[in-house]
Parts: structure tokens; sequence; C-alpha cells
């Protein structure tokens, strides 16, 4: 099981089973994201092939969790303009965003969670050492979020990851980068 996605004069390859990173679904669900086209036929490439059974598609609560801040700071900024979001200081007005787009951000979620092809990857007890490993290797280069998403791929054996992030380019697994 693999695929290849085309995106004009590239192809991607997909193989059999890859983790879906919050800026694939970003990029996807906002029409005003610079890569939006792209992500969104790469998307849905990648439900058709697990619809076929020729690719295992993957998240874990830490991707929703992203996904929550990145979208709402996209249609933040949309509505007041680039960087409005980063000069909110204070927690009670981001919180006050997060409620102004409740709907967009559950629409988002349902689409996500309530997608049969679609597993969702709970972390374990034993995700917390494997993560802390590849938080502490320097030639991880990984943050503490990007560890966990590690353990978790590490755990599954998931053979690749759809993200625009070049830090996970050093882990020894397929990038399939979605805005290259």
């Amino acid at each position: 099981m693999s695929m290849t996605i085309s995106l004009g004069r590239r192809a991607l390859s997909i193989p059999d089973s890859v983790y879906l990173d919050a800026s694939l679904l970003v990029d996807a669900r906002a029409a005003s994201a610079r890569h939006h086209r792209p992500a969104a036929i790469v998307f849905g490439e990648l439900l058709r092939g697990a619809t076929s059974g020729r690719v295992k598609l993957y998240i874990s609560p830490l991707v929703i969790d992203e996904m929550w801040w990145a979208l709402t700071r996209v249609l933040y900024e949309d509505a007041h303009g680039r960087d409005a979001f980063a000069q909110l200081k204070d927690k009670g007005a981001k919180t006050a965003v997060f409620s102004t787009y409740a709907a967009d951000l559950t629409a988002s979620t349902s689409l996500l969670t309530q997608q049969p092809l679609i597993s969702i990857a709970e972390l374990t007890p034993g995700d917390i050492p494997v993560a802390l490993r590849h938080l502490t290797q320097a030639a991880d280069n990984l943050r503490p979020r990007d560890a966990f998403h590690f353990a978790v791929i590490d755990r599954l054996a998931i053979a690749g990851i759809v993200s625009a992030d070049a830090d996970f380019a050093a882990q020894g697994i397929a990038v399939i980068d979605h805005r290259r």
C-alpha cells in the first residue's frame, strides 16, 4: 500500500501510513491560507487513499490542540490584520478569541474526530520516556510537543508525516511537505 499525489509539476510519494500534522489541516481548512489549494488537494487525496485502503491516516490530540491555536490565529488575523493575534498579550483576551471562533473550531474538529478514515492515537504513559529521549537528543532538534508526536509515530510504526515543519526531516521517516 502506498500512493502518489500529483500537485501540478510535482508528485508527492505517500507511504502506507502517515501522521497528519496541524500545518496540513489548517492550510486545508483556512481558505485564506497561502497554501490552501495544495493542502486541500493533498488532504482530499489522502482521504480517498484511506477509503481505498492505500494509506492509513493518524492524528493525536496534540494535533487537534495545534490546529485550534493555528486556525484561531489565521481566522483572527483574517478579520483584524497580520500579527493581530500575537498582539493579544492577555490570556483572557485570547480566550475570548477562541470563543468567537468556537463554531469554526467545532466544525474543523468534527471533520477529524467523526472521520472513520482517520485514527486518533492517544498518548500513553509509555510515550513519555520516548518523547523525552527525542527531546534531549541534540540530533533530533525537536520541541516538546514535536517530541510527543514522534513518540506516537514510533509506537505505531507510522512511515511518514505530512507536515511543513522542517524539524521533522531529521527523524528518519518520510516527510511529505504539501507547501513545497
